[in-house]
């Protein structure tokens, strides 16, 4: 039965249901239009797609944790477990306020590890943190060289194929800058602008220069 509401206007509206459907059915259509949501270009299948990593899977971390510079620290964390080296930190950044991917190079205990890449700002107050299981693609990859059970030669390949990845994605990040862009009266937010090709420290700063309320030229 269709459930009538009278608007303001004094014009009934009726509330859109299919014939016949159930409750059961009913689940069944909300369930399919969510999950069509979460998979929309932009979601988080984007960042696997362009990092051409293939779906492996992401867990919450435990804890949460700061930064400073290249080193993350954690409080009731636990790296040691949860953590290898190759693995992808995921953060959603309380600053630029978008999700930012470092890779683990080394895990140094259960509350602190090194990422390749220190974070667009460093993150002061703590903030939670998901694990996106790279390490088993990297893995794969050494196991697919090596094609024979060495653990000596499984860890050479493995080391190899990290260094690999890591170049990768310093070459990619190379081609970005970040620059501060002021938004409303008092805000302002972070943009990671593309370049047309790779730059060093120097050409990063005179980009960001151009900005002119860019807080990070006097750097």
């Amino acid at each position: 039965m269709d459930v009538m509401v009278l608007s303001a206007t004094g014009v009934k509206r009726t509330a859109l249901n299919f014939k016949n459907e159930g409750e059961k059915a009913k689940k069944k259509r909300r369930d399919k239009k969510a999950l069509e949501i979460e998979e929309e270009p932009g979601g988080a299948g984007r960042d696997e797609a362009v990092d051409g990593v293939p779906e492996v899977p992401v867990v919450s971390g435990s804890g949460r944790i700061v930064t400073n510079t290249t080193t993350v620290h954690g409080f009731e964390t636990k790296f040691k477990d949860e953590l290898e080296v190759g693995d992808t930190l995921m953060v959603h950044h309380p600053t630029s306020l978008e999700v930012e991917l470092r890779m683990v190079v080394s895990v140094l205990s259960q509350r602190s590890c090194v990422i390749h890449q220190a974070f667009s700002k460093d993150c002061n107050s703590t903030c939670e943190y998901h694990i996106r299981r790279d390490s088993l693609k990297i893995k794969e990859k050494a196991k697919a060289e090596i094609q024979e059970d060495n653990p000596e030669l499984l860890q050479d390949a493995a080391s190899r194929e990290l260094q690999r990845q890591l170049d990768k994605r310093l070459k990619k990040q190379s081609k970005t800058v970040s620059v501060r862009e002021k938004t409303g009266m008092w805000g302002y937010k972070v943009v990671t602008k593309k370049l047309d090709k790779s730059s060093s420290a120097e050409d990063a700063l005179d980009e960001r220069c151009k900005q002119g309320r860019d807080k990070w030229c006097c750097i």
